[in-house]
């Protein structure tokens, strides 16, 4: 019997890795973790940070919006 087996069988896809090194990336940068944190993280708590980070900037934006809003109203 001849079992094929794929090249990332025995270890990560380059698009995993890819996908980890951004994430890695994101969270050192913005969410103040070390890079030790992010790799001992399970993968469900390394993407939910990254979704909670993505809330936080939205409605940064949106305040910011409001802001610019309320300022461009007041010089009309």
């Amino acid at each position: 019997m001849n079992f094929p087996l794929r090249p990332s069988f025995f270890g990560l896809t380059s698009d995993y890795r890819n996908q980890m090194m951004y994430e890695s990336y994101v969270l050192v940068k913005h969410g103040n973790f070390t890079y030790s944190d992010v790799i001992n993280m399970p993968v469900f708590e390394r993407r939910r940070f990254i979704e909670i980070l993505m809330e936080e900037n939205d409605k940064i934006k949106e305040a910011r919006e409001r802001e610019m809003q309320k300022a461009k109203s007041k010089r009309n």
